[in-house]
């Protein structure tokens, strides 16, 4: 047989064997020849006759010489076969024949190459092509099943399995423009050359310059679309130019470069087709000082230095450095943290470095951190008691914490790595560094009441009695078990209209907890399932005896369509009511999903797709089904767009949200630009509630120092009804007061 170069003759012999379920015959086949583990063969299972979108009762991916196919216990049944280079095959078998054989034999396809090209003429790396296959009955092919190309770094493509003489329909996707279908009639020859151009993508291109003017290789470029979420990345090459997108015409973007020898660059709003733009990167600040030992004066040799910026941190260590500081940091630095182990960190934030070349931290001197052992009893009874914590409560810092979250979450960080200790099962701890001077600490347990405590620099030995929390005296205790009655670890969550609380329970399955009376709904979950959620009712002093019982026979199968290239989402399975999280799944893309073992009761779904899309859906796996479908679809056309403005013409920071009122529809969030425009896009027709939120800030004064965070506030909602292109402005009669004072 002639060679082919996309050819696999494929030969399949398929004898039934003795294996029938009361709906399906498992036959096992080979295939006959060499198939190349890349080379993907998909076999679809149809029931006749095929009505006009007909979807198949099985889709099986065939990539090794042997395999099994379950098929319907019928007299006859449709097989589809899809090879990646080659034509699409289909044929009628008999499953319930004995000596049933199938042999299927692919021909070759034509192939195509070309260019894909941008509306201003640039080629598009990773774009995704996708053919429909031709010759097929009128069935449906699920997403999963379809076959993709890629184009490489120049553009270009080649992809196979083409019908000669026919017109095929190409889809291109991509992650910010929009998907376009190109209507392409192949040649009964072997060279079909096309480049495919897009009519709504654009490019954003420049170069990167540093502040003599020169071509910076290696910048990092990232792009921030103004009124949404989500944008690109790119590098600069040798001669400093960049290219990136593509996106939609006239988008707005912020711009940024960044280098870490060279500097950032100020950000630069643009329009999505605009070209030869400059980024230039400012100078690095040098950054000079002196870090000494408190408790003697002497220079230290060893310490670190964290320089944060709003989007991230980069850290510098320094050894035998006789206490100098030298280092070269971006000047969007906004803050800097000198650390040495078993020292008390000094944090300088409100840096502005933009306009500097040098910046002297001056003397930077490190406490000798102290040592603070101590034992954790029950008031009343003298027990200790374990898993007990311990945690520094104030910390040290120059300057305030203007407007900057991120210095919440980096103190937070340093404490529980450095100044937050557990009691062991003797209720014993070992906390350090602590300040030299009087320091203030919290202690916490389950069960009891919190303290605070002032410790004064002499004490090196702390005895801390804690007071039962008598709000909680009435108690729900019992077993986690398997339908069979075997013990089950875990967790048990008990949700109330006021908190949720989870607790952990070992092997034995055994659990006694001390509650607020109420009422709470209480679910068990483990890694073979969760059990039903049981409403408890508590009165004050009542004990109640429940038993958890898990039946791992829950399953969730469904189906994500819609997502751009490249788009993925992220699933949350929880328990309805109560919404404890029982399951995560990330970086689902579109097609199957499978969450198996989940138990039986009532639950719901939440996808969340990253480019600030969400859609939810409530179900009840009952004993009888075992199982539920779900399919989520973001391909919604309709889009809501407007301009949010205060009386005054000003513009409110914040973001507007289209939250579906209609189960499964798709909820999304757009960011309000400078100007006060909207736009919201994939969305399905129908009611939302759309929701007006503004950045505002809450400064708290505490312990000496300021705090401050930034929330979001609703300041309008109106329903609408979404249909196609829906325009809705917003007028406000004033601007909101931007801050909220909070005092000690």
């Amino acid at each position: 047989m002639k060679p082919y170069l996309f050819l696999i003759s494929l030969f399949l012999v398929v004898h039934a064997i003795q294996i029938r379920g009361d709906d399906t015959v498992t036959l096992e086949g080979s295939i006959d020849g060499s198939v190349s583990q890349s080379h993907e063969v998909w076999i679809g299972v149809f029931e006749l006759p095929i009505r006009r979108g007909a979807e198949a009762v099985s889709w099986t991916l065939i990539s090794s010489e042997k395999f099994t196919l379950e098929l319907p216990d019928s007299n006859e049944v449709q097989i589809v076969a899809l090879h990646r280079d080659a034509l699409p095959l289909f044929k009628r078998i008999s499953p319930r024949l004995t000596d049933a054989t199938i042999h299927l034999k692919f021909e070759e396809g034509l192939s195509m190459k070309g260019t894909v090209l941008s509306t201003d003429n640039i080629p598009i790396e990773n774009a995704g092509l996708t053919v429909k296959p031709e010759g097929l009955p009128n069935i449906q092919i699920p997403e999963h099943v379809r076959f993709y190309w890629l184009t490489d770094t120049g553009g270009k493509f080649k992809m196979g399995g083409l019908s000669p003489n026919t017109s095929h329909e190409i889809g291109i996707l991509l992650p910010h423009a929009p998907n376009e279908t190109f209507i392409v009639k192949i040649s009964g020859r072997d060279k079909n050359d096309q480049d495919l151009r897009l009519s709504n993508a654009f490019f954003v291109t420049g170069r990167v310059l540093d502040t003599d003017q020169e071509p910076v290789q290696g910048a990092n470029i990232t792009s921030r679309f103004t009124t949404e979420r989500g944008g690109a990345v790119a590098a600069s090459d040798e001669k400093g130019k960049f290219r990136i997108g593509p996106f939609v015409r006239n988008k707005d973007l912020w711009l940024t470069a960044r280098h870490e020898e060279f500097g950032s660059s100020k950000r630069l709003l643009t329009t999505s087709g605009e070209h030869d733009l400059k980024l230039v990167l400012s100078r690095m600040v040098q950054v000079i000082g002196t870090v000494l030992d408190a408790s003697t004066g002497e220079p230290m040799d060893s310490f670190s230095i964290r320089a944060i910026r709003s989007d991230g941190s980069r850290d510098y260590s320094f050894a035998k450095s006789r206490g100098e500081i030298a280092v070269l940091v971006d000047p969007q630095t906004i803050g800097l943290i000198v650390d040495s182990e078993e020292h008390i960190a000094q944090v300088s934030t409100e840096l502005d470095l933009e306009s500097l070349d040098k910046y002297d931290l001056g003397v930077v001197a490190l406490e000798q951190g102290r040592q603070l052992v101590g034992r954790v009893f029950d008031a009343a009874s003298g027990q200790p008691i374990g898993g007990a914590t311990i945690s520094l409560r104030d910390y040290r810092w120059k300057g305030s914490l203007e407007g900057l979250r991120i210095w919440f979450d980096i103190l937070l960080s340093y404490q529980k790595e450095t100044v937050q200790a557990t009691t062991d099962a003797s209720g014993e701890l070992t906390l350090m560094p602590l300040p030299a001077d009087s320091t203030q600490i919290s202690v916490e347990a389950r069960d009891y009441q919190s303290q605070e405590l002032q410790v004064d620099p002499t004490s090196t030995i702390l005895d801390i009695r804690l007071e039962k929390d008598e709000s909680k005296n009435a108690r729900i205790r019992g077993r986690i078990e398997s339908s069979t009655g075997d013990p089950l670890s875990g967790t048990v969550s008990f949700t109330s209209e006021s908190a949720v609380i989870q607790r952990g329970v070992h092997s034995d399955g055994l659990f006694d907890y001390l509650l607020e009376a109420g009422t709470y709904d209480v679910i068990a979950i483990t890694d073979q399932g969760n059990s039903e959620t049981e409403e408890v009712v508590l009165s004050q002093n009542e004990v109640k005896d429940i038993r958890l019982v898990v039946d791992s026979k829950g399953r969730v199968t469904g189906i994500i369509e819609g997502l751009e290239l490249g788009e993925t989402v992220s699933l949350e399975l929880v328990s309805d009511p109560g919404g404890v999280v029982l399951r995560s799944l990330m970086g689902v893309e579109n097609g199957e999903f499978v969450i198996d073992g989940i138990g039986i009761g009532a639950f719901a779904l939440f996808a969340y797709a990253w480019m600030n899309r969400e859609k939810d859906k409530s179900f009840e796996i009952t004993a009888d089904s075992g199982e539920v479908y779900v399919e989520f679809d973001f391909s919604g056309n309709s889009r809501l767009f407007g301009t949010v403005r205060y009386s005054d013409g000003s513009v409110p920071s914040g973001e507007v949200k289209a939250k579906a009122l209609v189960s499964g529809n798709t909820s999304v969030t757009s960011y309000i630009s400078s100007d006060g425009a909207y736009e919201i896009s994939g969305l399905d027709e129908g009611e939302y509630s759309v929701h007006l939120s503004q950045r505002r800030e809450i400064r708290m004064e505490r312990d000496g120092g300021t705090f401050t965070t930034k929330v979001i506030y609703d300041i309008d909602q109106v329903e609408v009804n979404v249909e196609g292109a829906t325009e809705l402005n917003f007028e406000l009669p004033s601007p909101s007061e931007a801050i909220i004072e909070i005092g000690d």
